[in-house]
C-alpha cells in the first residue's frame, strides 16, 4: 500500500521505480510503471485506512494505518528521507454510541499498538498508537527526528546530526489521529485523555505540554520530564552519556550540546524539557498531570524529576506527582499504585485548581535517590469538590485535605489542615483582565479565615498559601470587593453558614447573618427562646439550656461492706426537684439532693432531676454491691476465771484470708494478730476480724476475771484513777479511765484512822467516768485514802485536804 498526498493543488502522474544494489532504475514506461493519465488532486491530509477488524478477547478491534508525508507544506524543508511513513493504530469502540471519553495510549517498550487494547475503563473508547518504524529497532519517541535520520535501517544512523531542523512529525500524527477520532468516533472532544507506562510515558507527557489544549488530563508511570538531562545520580541510567537511550536520542535529534532547532521555533531539547516549557509558557492551557516515578529507576532516571518538581511548584502546573523507591518495572520498593487518581473526572471545558508549595508535601531530596523521604507526593494530599462556580463575577471552589491509599489499600493519614498556593487553571468564564484587581477570601465553617486582593498582571492568578482544612475550605475569587450573603430558607433573618453567595448588594432570600443552625425551621435561630424540646432552639450549641445536669457522686459501680451507709449526692440548681430511684422504681420519700442507703442496701440507684420549666434529666445509675462481713466470735478454751490457772486462751473464728487484731479494754494489744490470744490478766477482751475482701467486724466483749484476790499491784495500774487539784479544799474532780466499757464500782474515802468519810456507787460507761465531789464542810484538814473497787480490780491513791 502506497499513500501520498500533494502539497499543491494540480494534476499529477505517479511512477514506481526500483532499486537494485542501491542503484535506482529511472526508466519510465507509461501505463506500465507509471500512470497513463494524470490524477487531479487537491491538498488534503491522507485519512487513516481501515486494514482489518481483529478479534481480541472476544472484542472487535479495528486496525488502521495512518500516514506521514515527507513534508506538510510545499515550502517546508524535508522532514525525513522517506517519502511517507505508514504507522498503525488500533481502536476499541467499546460499543460506544454517545459522547464517550477517549483514552489514547502510548505503548511501553518492546510492545506495539495492540498492547492491552482489550482492557477498558468504564465507557471509554480506546485508541493505541504505534511508534515503531519500519526498522523495528527504531522509533520516534512519539515526537519525530532529524531529516537525515534513516527510519528503515538502523545501521545507517551512526553519527549524530549537527545540521537541519528537527521535526515533531509523530506528535503531528497524534494530532491527526485525534482529529480523525473526533470526526469518526462517538466521543466527547472535551474528554480526551493520554495514558502511558514506561517508554510511552515521557512522550505522552511531552505531547500534553506541547499541545495542551487537546487533552483533558494525563496519567503516566515511569516517564521522563526532560529528555535532555544526562547526569542522573545512578551511573547506569540509560540517559547518561554513552548509555543506550542517550545514544539513540543523539542519533535521532543530535546531541544536547548541539541542541538543533526544531519546527516549533525553539530548540529541540527545549521542546523536550517539560520544566523549560511550563516556565517559558506558564499561561498555556495545560491539562492536569498525574505521574508516578521511582527513586531507584535507572532506566529513565530520578535526578531530573526533582528539578521538574521545583519547576512545577514555581510555575503552578496542576497535577498530582507521586514517588517511591521503585525500580523502573515496579518490582521492588513500590509504595503507590494509581488508586489515588481518577483520570476521567477532568474535562477540557471545566476549570480546576493547580496547587503549589503545599505544606504537606514530603521531602523528595536533592536529586540523589538516597536523600529525602522514601515515598511521598507533590499535592497528592489535596482535593476539591467538582461543583466549581466559574462565571463572569466569581470563581469559587471547595478544597480539602484527604488521606491516601498505598498499593495494599493501607490508609496513609495526613494532618487535618495545611497551606498551599492555589491557581485557577482552564478558566472558562471568569474574566482575568490584565492590570485589574481581583479579590479573594477563604471561608471555613462559615467564617472568613483569610482574605486579600491580587493585582493581576496577565500571567497567572496565584492565591498565596490558602488555609485548607480536612472539613473543607471554600475559596472565592471575585472581580469586585463583595460581601457574603447567606441563604435564609426559613425567613427567620438568620442564614445557613454553609450556603452563601457573594454580591455587592443583598440578594432576595439571602441575609448577612450566617448564624442559623437549622435553616429549615423558623423557630430555631440565635434569637429564639430555648424550651425543653430536645432541640438547640437558640443555636448556642446546647440542647435544652435549662435541662439539669444529672450526675451522681459517687458514680459507676462501687463495692462496700455490709454495715456501711452510702450517701449518694446529686448536683444542685435553682428550683430543682429530685426523685431517687432504685432500679426502675421510685424510692418513697427520697426527694432530697442526696440519698443515704441503709447499712445493707444494694442495687442500682439513679436520680431524676426536674428543673423549672419542666426540663428533666435522669442520671446514670450508680450500682452498689454489698460485701459480706467476716464472722467475729470469741471462744474461751479454758476457764475465764484465771485465779488458779493464771491464763486463758481466747480463740477467734477462723476463715480463709482472715486477719486479726486483739484488744483489751478497747485498746489494741501490740503484736496480738493471731487467731488465738492467751490472756494472763483480767480485763475485757474483744477481737477485730478482717476478711479477705477487706471488710471488718468486731466481736462482743469477753471478760477475764480473777476471783481469788483483789488486783495485784501490777494489775492496779492497768486502769487509771486521778483527781485534781491535789491538795484541795475538800472539793475536787475525780477521773476514771481505761476501765471496761460497761462496769460498776464503789468509790470510798478514808481518813488515816480508817474511818470512812465518803462513799458512792459509780456506773462506768464507755470505759471512763468523771465527776466533781464535795466533802463535808465539817471535815478537817488531813491526809485521806481514796479507793475505787470493782469486781475485778482495786485502785487506791492518797489525797491531801487543806482548807
Amino acid at each position: 500500500l502506497f499513500v501520498a498526498t500533494t502539497l499543491v493543488n494540480g494534476s499529477y502522474y505517479y511512477a514506481v521505480t526500483t532499486l537494485i544494489n542501491n542503484i535506482e532504475n529511472l526508466t519510465i514506461v507509461s501505463g506500465t510503471n507509471s500512470l497513463a493519465n494524470a490524477v487531479s488532486e487537491t491538498v488534503s491530509k491522507p485519512m487513516p485506512v481501515l486494514q482489518e477488524i481483529r478479534t481480541i478477547s472476544n472484542l472487535p478491534i479495528e486496525i488502521y494505518t495512518s500516514f506521514i508525508s515527507s513534508k506538510f507544506a510545499a515550502d517546508q524543508p524535508l522532514m525525513l528521507k522517506a517519502g511517507f511513513v505508514a504507522v498503525d493504530f488500533s481502536v476499541n469502540r467499546n460499543n460506544a454510541s454517545g459522547s464517550n471519553p477517549l483514552r489514547i495510549y502510548f505503548h511501553s517498550g518492546g510492545k506495539d499498538y495492540l498492547e492491552s487494547i482489550q482492557k477498558l475503563d468504564g465507557d471509554e473508547v480506546r485508541v493505541n498508537i504505534e511508534d515503531n518504524f519500519p526498522d523495528r529497532t527504531l522509533n520516534s519517541a512519539w515526537w519525530g527526528s532529524n531529516p537525515e535520520y534513516d527510519i528503515y535501517k538502523t545501521t545507517n544512523n551512526v553519527v549524530a546530526p549537527t545540521t537541519g531542523i528537527n521535526n515533531n512529525y509523530s506528535q503531528q500524527r497524534v494530532n491527526d489521529i485525534i482529529d480523525w477520532a473526533i470526526n469518526q468516533l462517538p466521543i466527547d472532544s472535551n474528554r480526551i485523555y493520554i495514558n502511558a507506562t514506561s517508554r510511552g510515558s515521557g512522550p505522552a507527557f511531552i505531547y500534553a505540554i506541547t499541545y495542551p489544549e487537546r487533552i483533558a488530563a494525563v496519567k503516566v508511570n515511569g516517564g521522563i520530564f526532560d529528555f535532555g538531562f544526562y547526569n542522573d545520580w545512578q551511573s547506569t541510567c540509560t540517559l547518561n552519556p554513552e548509555k543506550k537511550n542517550r545514544v539513540e536520542a543523539d542519533l535521532r535529534y543530535g546531541t544536547v550540546a548541539t541542541n538543533l532547532m526544531c519546527n516549533l521555533g525553539i530548540r529541540t531539547y527545549e521542546a523536550l524539557n517539560g520544566g523549560w516549557m511550563i516556565h517559558e509558557y506558564p499561561t498555556r492551557d495545560y491539562p492536569f498531570i498525574y505521574s508516578n516515578n521511582g527513586k531507584m529507576d535507572d532506566v529513565v532516571g530520578w535526578t531530573e524529576k526533582t528539578i521538574f518538581y521545583d519547576s512545577l511548584n514555581r510555575n503552578h502546573l496542576g497535577g498530582y506527582f507521586f514517588w517511591d523507591n521503585r525500580d523502573h518495572g515496579g518490582n521492588t520498593g513500590q509504595t503507590w499504585d494509581n488508586s489515588n487518581f481518577d483520570l476521567y473526572r477532568f474535562r477540557r471545558n471545566v476549570s480546576f485548581p493547580a496547587f503549589a508549595f503545599c505544606s504537606l508535601n514530603e521531602d523528595f531530596g536533592n536529586g540523589n535517590g538516597l536523600t529525602g523521604e522514601d515515598h511521598g507526593t507533590i499535592n497528592g494530599a489535596l482535593n476539591w469538590s467538582d461543583n466549581i462556580i466559574d462565571n463572569a463575577q466569581t470563581w469559587q471552589i471547595k478544597v480539602f485535605v484527604r488521606n491516601l491509599l498505598d498499593k495494599n489499600d493501607n490508609i496513609i493519614v495526613y494532618p487535618d489542615s495545611c497551606t498551599a498556593d492555589v491557581t485557577p487553571r482552564r478558566l472558562q468564564n471568569f474574566p482575568a483582565t490584565p492590570d485589574s484587581t481581583l479579590y479573594w477570601q477563604v471561608i471555613h465553617l462559615g467564617q472568613t479565615v483569610q482574605s486579600g486582593s491580587i493585582n493581576y498582571q496577565g500571567v497567572l492568578i496565584v492565591i498565596p498559601q490558602v488555609k485548607i482544612f480536612r472539613d473543607t475550605s471554600t475559596l472565592i475569587l471575585s472581580t469586585s470587593s463583595q460581601q457574603n450573603y447567606y441563604l435564609d430558607s426559613d425567613s427567620d433573618g438568620f442564614g445557613d453558614p454553609l450556603t452563601f453567595m457573594q454580591a455587592s448588594s443583598q440578594p432576595a432570600g439571602y441575609v448577612s447573618s450566617n448564624t442559623d443552625c437549622n435553616d429549615q425551621n423558623s423557630q430555631v435561630h440565635p434569637a429564639a427562646p430555648d424550651i425543653c424540646n430536645g432541640i438547640d432552639d437558640n443555636c448556642n450549641g446546647v440542647v435544652d439550656d435549662k435541662a439539669p445536669n444529672a450526675i451522681i457522686t459517687p458514680s459507676g459501680s462501687i463495692s462496700v461492706c455490709k454495715g456501711t451507709v452510702i450517701t449518694l449526692t446529686a448536683g444542685t440548681g435553682p428550683e430543682w426537684q429530685y426523685q431517687w430511684k432504685k432500679g426502675s422504681n421510685n424510692i418513697a420519700g427520697a426527694t432530697a439532693s442526696s440519698y443515704s442507703t441503709t447499712k445493707t442496701e444494694s442495687g442500682s440507684f439513679s436520680v431524676v432531676i426536674t428543673a423549672a420549666g419542666g426540663c428533666s434529666a435522669t442520671s446514670a445509675a450508680t450500682t452498689i454491691t454489698r460485701m459480706s462481713l467476716p464472722a467475729a466470735i470469741i471462744t474461751s478454751l479454758g476457764n475465764l476465771d484465771i485465779c488458779s490457772s493464771g491464763q486463758v486462751t481466747l480463740q477467734a473464728t477462723s476463715g480463709s484470708g482472715y486477719k486479726y487484731q486483739w484488744q483489751k479494754n478497747s485498746v489494741n494489744i501490740s503484736g496480738a494478730t493471731n487467731q488465738n490470744y492467751v490472756a494472763t490478766a483480767v480485763g475485757s477482751y474483744k477481737v477485730i476480724v478482717t476478711g479477705s475482701n477487706g471488710c471488718k467486724k468486731t466481736s462482743t466483749v469477753i471478760k477475764v476475771t480473777k476471783s481469788c484476790k483483789l488486783a495485784e499491784a501490777g494489775e492496779v495500774n492497768e486502769s487509771e484513777i486521778s483527781f485534781f487539784p491535789n491538795p484541795n479544799n475538800g472539793t475536787f474532780d475525780i477521773v476514771l479511765k481505761n476501765f471496761d466499757e460497761e462496769n460498776f464500782g464503789t468509790l470510798s474515802i478514808f481518813d488515816l484512822s480508817g474511818r470512812m468519810v465518803y462513799q458512792q456507787q459509780i456506773e462506768i460507761s464507755g470505759g471512763e467516768f468523771s465527776r466533781k465531789i464535795k466533802l463535808s464542810d465539817k471535815l478537817g484538814d488531813g491526809v485521806f485514802l481514796v479507793e475505787f473497787i470493782t469486781n475485778e480490780s482495786k485502785h487506791q491513791q492518797m489525797m491531801v485536804v487543806s482548807k
